[in-house]
């Protein structure tokens, strides 16, 4: 028996106007169309048979009818890619550049971004990592300058308060969990999502490919000759970085590098041999 619209879900506590379908088990008991989805979902990844059953995809329908481009730091990949997934089962087709692995000798900036300029939905995984990521920030303010709808969804713990301006006035979803409150959240929200505007004309400039800064600064550290301005500015650099955690091994490495040039000033020698020890004690205590 399908619900009247006063009545409610009794597992996810939506209201048959929010939901699809209303199913009335008993006189107290009411199960919407995505609860049952969701069970079905996880009957399957259990292994169990559902007799009459073909596919628990389908009882989701069609969630999204467009291409969701996700743009991710690769230090969140085992997050994005269970969100890559739930998207997946929510019958979203959904790009992500783990597949140009499979392109061989595509050009990857001009792929992605080609991709985001088709892309009917951008999803930002927000994370430290990603709003830190040089690539991250220009898919993003490339989606926002192609005025693509943009869905800013939280893997991992952010301080909100030092979003980018371009994030700042769009609602978020937290993902960090993957509970079923959040799966049924997440549907809603894509459900809901604003109507699309047209590409601008004319179109913005694609943004240069960003170049790894650890490349770049091997590049400057081995350069035949650096001058005493170059090396001052290379180990201020070097010392900026120590607030980053997750590159103290490669500040280590590029530490010694600039160490072994014969040319160092006795000041810039001076300071690295300083933040080569700093780095020594960083990494005996974690």
């Amino acid at each position: 028996m399908v619900a009247k619209s006063m009545e409610s879900c009794s597992f996810c506590k939506r209201s048959a106007n929010d939901v699809l379908l209303l199913i009335q088990a008993d006189a107290l008991i009411y199960i919407c169309n995505d609860c049952v989805g969701l069970c079905v979902r996880l009957l399957d990844e259990k292994g169990y048979v559902i007799p009459g059953y073909i596919n628990s995809n389908s009882f989701y329908g069609k969630i999204f009818s467009g291409t969701i481009f996700l743009s991710y730091s690769s230090q969140n990949r085992s997050q994005v890619l269970s969100l890559a997934t739930d998207l997946q089962n929510m019958n979203c087709e959904t790009w992500l550049d783990q597949r140009l692995a499979y392109q061989g000798g595509t050009n990857w900036w001009v792929a992605i971004t080609e991709h985001i300029k088709s892309c009917d939905l951008f999803i930002f995984a927000l994370s430290p990592q990603s709003l830190k990521s040089q690539p991250c920030t220009l898919e993003y303010r490339y989606a926002s300058a192609l005025k693509k709808r943009i869905l800013p969804i939280l893997v991992s713990d952010v301080d909100i308060r030092y979003l980018p301006l371009e994030l700042q006035t769009i609602q978020f979803i937290d993902y960090r969990q993957q509970s079923k409150h959040e799966f049924m959240n997440l549907i809603m929200c894509i459900r809901n999502l604003p109507d699309p505007q047209p590409l601008p004309n004319p179109l913005p400039l694609i943004p240069e490919i960003p170049i790894d800064v650890i490349s770049l600064m091997i590049q400057r550290i081995t350069l035949k000759e650096i001058s005493h301005e170059a090396q001052k500015a290379i180990t201020r650099e070097l010392e900026d970085w120590l607030e980053i955690p997750e590159r103290i091994t490669e500040i280590y490495s590029l530490t010694e590098l600039m160490l072994k040039r014969s040319d160092l000033t006795i000041i810039v020698a001076e300071r690295l041999t300083r933040l080569k020890a700093d780095l020594h004690t960083i990494q005996d205590k974690s």
